[in-house]
């Protein structure tokens, strides 16, 4: 399905419902929009997808990822209609304005592509040029076989998703009308994503039950929480996002407000989970709410001290693997000292806590120290109206919809 969303200014409220699919949940909250006011949300659910004792493969997730967003659109979809009446909203013909899907890791992948033009003498930057590169672009992104990600080394067929220009810079300074001006030197971001055609059919078939006239948008979770991570965060232009979800991390470097590499690796909030059940010998199912009562400290001595072990091993797993990804991209380019850290709410600060260690004697090896700032509902809660309350605010959700309104317009 085509991304149908404009920049163009809309002068009237509108729904919409938005699905986020992650790696081990599936999230879908109903909101309306509406100019100078704070996107309000009137609906959010997010559901579990099935958990593997074991990194389940990709056709397995994938199985249970579908099962688990075919119950979630059913549960939206019932309370739609209703939910709308009573803010005074009665669509004739459709049940929502718009549809947004996002897709995190493993099931998109995204990239940054730049086209540079220097020239001795100046040109004129038109909007061929742009539709050119844009197009080329797309072309090579999608055809190449490559086994960077797991979408790519399992699914040559993949559909296009996300076509965003970042930044443009004329004769080094950025711009955000670039087309009918001379230039020497031209330079385009381009931020690219794409998903499997099977599971673009798939979810299309699934969530294209809500708006039937095709008009359900795609976009990959790195890209639009970005944009809107850079909107609500105005202490500097320069900083790490890091979203931590259930099987994978995915790490986005922003310079001078704009995306300029993206980075993923295996391990989240499951590898946790994992390391309890592998060595207190539990079931999964007694997992949370053993980690509860530790986070909580309302464990045992002895219980506590088992568990302190245990965490030390998850932590010592995930910060090699956080550290070895930082240092590829530091290769390239120096990381800012400001991390904004996505991540459930149970262990956001678990996390935080290892990422911005408190003492020297925290500091785990080969880190860099950061400034760590947690988008969570109590941080979002300042940007969206939310009257579940702030400490039940999905912030993942609200970054979805505040993309949207921006992309709209309103």
């Amino acid at each position: 399905m085509k991304n149908k969303a404009s920049s163009k200014t809309n002068t009237g409220t509108r729904s919409l419902i938005v699905f986020d699919i992650g790696s081990g949940s599936v999230g879908a909250a109903l909101a309306i929009l509406s100019p100078k006011k704070l996107p309000k949300i009137l609906y959010s659910t997010r559901n579990a997808i099935s958990f593997h004792e074991t990194a389940p493969r990709l056709d397995k997730l994938t199985k249970a990822m579908l099962a688990t967003l075919l119950n979630t659109m059913f549960e939206v979809q019932s309370v739609t209609t209703q939910l709308l009446k009573n803010e005074g909203i009665f669509l004739k013909g459709k049940l929502v304005d718009h549809v947004l899907t996002t897709f995190s890791s493993p099931w998109a992948t995204v990239e940054i592509r730049r086209l540079s033009i220097n020239k001795e003498e100046p040109f004129t930057m038109t909007r061929q040029i742009s539709e050119r590169f844009v197009k080329e672009a797309i072309s090579k992104f999608i055809g190449e076989d490559t086994k960077t990600t797991p979408i790519k080394s399992r699914n040559r067929d993949l559909a296009s998703v996300d076509c965003e220009i970042i930044r443009t810079t004329l004769n080094g300074y950025q711009t955000s009308n670039p087309y009918d001006k001379p230039t020497k030197r031209l330079k385009i971001d381009l931020g690219l994503s794409a998903i499997s055609r099977d599971i673009h059919d798939q979810t299309s078939e699934i969530v294209g039950e809500l708006l039937p006239d095709d008009s359900v948008d795609f976009h990959a979770f790195p890209l639009a929480s970005f944009l809107a991570a850079r909107d609500v965060f105005e202490q500097s232009d320069d900083f790490v996002l890091l979203d931590i979800s259930a099987e994978m991390s995915d790490i986005s470097l922003v310079d001078g407000g704009t995306l300029v590499h993206l980075a993923s690796f295996t391990g989240g909030r499951h590898l946790v989970f994992r390391e309890i059940s592998k060595v207190l010998k539990v079931p999964i199912e007694e997992t949370r709410s053993l980690l509860h009562l530790y986070l909580c400290g309302k464990m045992s001595q002895k219980q506590e001290s088992d568990f302190i072990a245990i965490m030390e091993s998850v932590r010592a797993q995930w910060t090699s693997s956080f550290s070895l990804a930082l240092n590829k991209i530091r290769q390239t380019r120096p990381l800012p000292n400001t991390l904004l850290l996505l991540a459930d709410k149970d262990l956001s600060g678990w996390f935080k806590k290892i990422i911005e260690p408190q003492s020297e004697q925290e500091t785990m090896p080969d880190m860099q120290h950061f400034e760590v700032t947690v988008l969570d509902g109590t941080y979002l809660a300042n940007y969206i109206t939310w009257l579940g309350g702030e400490w039940a605010l999905d912030p993942f959700l609200a970054l979805d919809i505040l993309f949207y309104k921006r992309k709209l317009g309103i």
